[in-house]
């Protein structure tokens, strides 16, 4: 994925120095920087998840009989 955002972040650099188009640029270089510090949109490992919030133990868990 790094090879990949470097060769999107080449292009796109390239790109915006021949047309002088700085917003685009600075496109291309936040490909740069997920590639250089392997870095993603969402952080290290994807979307964020609460783990352990408001989860009851099994014992805590109240069930009801249906009859």
């Amino acid at each position: 994925m790094r090879v990949i955002y470097l060769v999107i972040s080449g292009m796109l650099l390239a790109q915006a120095w021949q047309s002088h188009d700085w917003p685009f640029a600075m496109v291309g270089g936040l490909f740069l920087y997920q590639s250089i510090f392997n870095t993603g949109c969402c952080g290290m490992r994807g979307a964020f998840r609460a783990n352990n919030i408001n989860k009851k133990s099994l014992e805590e868990t109240d069930y009801t009989e249906i009859k």
